[in-house]
């Protein structure tokens, strides 16, 4: 999913542990990977580039890597993650 605005961009993409030939249910198969970039609007290169994991992964190129024990700590810390983007870009709509 791609969300554009006027300040910039945000990209994000979700990934669950999913059963084969089943589509994704939140009580059955766990959230295990949330990656964000944040592009300022005119800039080339992104502002943030983070992925929220379960466990752990190897490390990524240019994005900090960000690894939680279970699936709720990760989904509130991302949660977190994006509250206090809103709270930034509402803070500069302010200031323009």
């Amino acid at each position: 999913m791609q969300v554009t605005e006027f300040y910039g961009e945000k990209k994000k993409d979700i990934e669950c542990a999913g059963r084969k030939g089943h589509f994704p249910e939140a009580d059955k198969d766990p959230v295990i990977q949330i990656a964000n970039m944040i592009t300022l609007q005119g800039e080339s290169k992104p502002r943030v580039r983070n992925i929220f994991t379960l466990k752990t992964c190897a490390s990524i190129a240019g994005a900090e890597v960000l690894s939680f024990e279970n699936e709720a700590e990760m989904l509130k810390a991302w949660r977190d993650f994006v509250i206090t983007v809103l709270l930034l870009v509402g803070q500069s709509h302010c200031w323009h």
